[in-house]
């Protein structure tokens, strides 16, 4: 007993000296006042509290130490007879210190009102953890719930091989503002001051604003930008950090024209200031009217159009001495592109490169091409026919139609083909994504029994009225799993059918 009264009364000799804390009974340990009250919540403790004035409170944790991966801390109001009413949890998470060599945590910040008189209690059930707590009164306090970080410009300077120049920041910050009754939000826009480019030295993710300094180096501004770098961007506080709390985790969102700006989420906060870090992916880059991405040093990527009005689509074989390997999702849909020549290094088209171009015309595909992902060419109504290598080991064309070899996959029927009825081919077992989608022509289709699967839209906005199926209706139902009412709203279907 009385060992358990010494470390009471140790415990209570702690909080004493913190800011703004008037000591009573074990009942009653603090007593929260006007201003910002600063406690130590340790492994196990069930600190209680009670508010000198009614209203909103800012519960906030700074400064903490933690040996788990993250912890809770708990808000109870108490009742009576030792009953409590649970109102909210803060989170705190585990983080690591790359410089000082030591684990730290963050946790959110949260409000709540409390009420003049009433007793309230916060628990942490770990055994290995304490954490710094600033208890708040609403009027001496505001704190940054979302930033939004908007780029002025196109980032040209951010490209593959291009020299780094600083893009211009606009930041805009919604502050939480405590009314008498309320929280109110108030939006204020941060001054930009400096930027510095870094670039990682190691391929691990670094969360904290420590980490992210001690795995990377400081680059040169006439350094020419290849791959992954951090930005720190740093903006003025209008308030000091006590009245104006932007979390150390905060996420914000960076905005582009481009996507080679990607908010990190570590953050550096003063009282003078605030450092956000970005990363940037340099990997981006414009040649003849194409955009371009270096997925190594020597292969690259097709992304699309950075010409809008370009017509005709030559895609170059190399780039930057990488091979073109692939196209990427979609790179060229829904644009107004007439043709596309497709070089024979490419060996991966995504979903959707090419969908819905109305104006292509026929495509040749190459002969080392390995996989054409679903609804790659969905609804280009100008083209009639495919045309592929024969060399290809993985793809062959019969009448126009797009099929893998042995015709296990029908991929895509071209939808400006000519001809108003199409038996698909026996001994097919599945027919692709988005195969008839958008069909210009097309009214009736025979499918055999050998067809086991038919993917999601295979028929969407198609022109087909009929189907002709050779199987039963009890087998059609089993294979029209991933067809949509809508799809078949307009199409009727005949059962125990022969080849049209």
């Amino acid at each position: 007993m009385k060992k358990t009264l010494s470390i009471l009364l140790s415990f209570v000799m702690l909080l004493s000296i913190t800011a703004g804390l008037n000591i009573q009974a074990y009942a009653k340990d603090i007593i929260v006042q006007a201003g910002t009250t600063t406690l130590t919540v340790k492994a196990e403790d069930k600190v209680v509290f009670t508010p000198k004035g009614s209203g909103t409170y800012v519960f906030q944790c700074i400064n903490t130490v933690s040996g788990e991966d993250s912890e809770y801390l708990t808000l109870y109001h108490m009742v009576g007879d030792g009953n409590e009413d649970y109102m909210d949890s803060f989170y705190q998470k585990t983080n690591y210190d790359y410089i000082n060599d030591k684990e730290y945590a963050t946790s959110t910040s949260v409000y709540t009102s409390l009420e003049k008189g009433e007793d309230y209690c916060i628990y942490m059930g770990s055994a290995h953890s304490k954490m710094k707590l600033k208890i708040t009164h609403k009027d001496s306090y505001s704190f940054a719930t979302d930033v939004y970080v908007k780029a002025k410009s196109k980032l040209p300077s951010l490209a593959y091989g291009k020299k780094y120049k600083a893009p211009e920041f606009k930041v805009t910050v919604f502050k939480r503002e405590f009314a008498q009754k309320d929280a109110s939000y108030k939006k204020t826009d941060l001054k930009l001051s400096s930027t510095t480019l870094r670039k990682s030295t190691d391929s691990n993710y670094h969360e904290t604003y420590a980490g992210v300094i001690k795995h990377s180096k400081k680059v040169s501004k006439n350094t020419k930008l290849k791959g992954e770098y951090y930005l720190l961007a740093t903006f003025k506080l209008k308030d000091s950090s006590d009245k104006y709390f932007i979390p150390d985790c905060t996420r914000a969102e960076a905005f582009s024209s481009g996507n080679n700006l990607y908010g990190h989420g570590a953050t550096k906060v003063t009282n003078k200031s605030v450092t956000f870090v970005y990363t940037i992916v340099a990997n981006e880059f414009v040649k003849d009217g194409l955009l371009y991405s270096m997925d190594t040093p020597k292969t690259a990527s097709v992304l699309g159009l950075s010409n809008k009005k370009l017509k005709n689509v030559k895609i170059k074989s190399k780039v930057n001495g990488a091979k073109v390997r692939n196209i990427g999702y979609f790179a060229f849909s829904k644009t107004k592109i007439k043709s596309a020549s497709i070089p024979s290094t490419v060996t991966f088209i995504a979903y959707a490169a090419f969908a819905d171009c109305n104006k292509l015309g026929d495509v040749k595909l190459p002969a080392k091409v390995k996989t054409i992902e679903g609804a790659a060419f969905a609804g280009c109504r100008s083209m009639k026919a495919f045309s592929i290598s024969k060399k290809n080991k993985y793809y062959k064309t019969t009448d126009g139609v797009l099929y893998t070899k042995k015709n296990k996959t029908l991929v895509q029927y071209p939808a400006g083909k000519k001809g108003k009825k199409y038996n698909v081919e026996s001994k097919t077992k599945v027919i692709d994504l988005c195969a008839f989608a958008r069909t210009k022509n097309l009214k009736k289709v025979y499918i055999p029994k050998s067809v086991k699967e038919i993917y999601g839209s295979a028929f969407n906005e198609s022109s087909v009225t009929d189907i002709y199926y050779a199987g039963t209706k009890k087998q059609w139902k089993k294979l029209k799993e991933y067809i949509s009412k809508e799809e078949l709203k307009k199409i009727k279907v005949h059962y125990n059918a022969k080849k049209l």
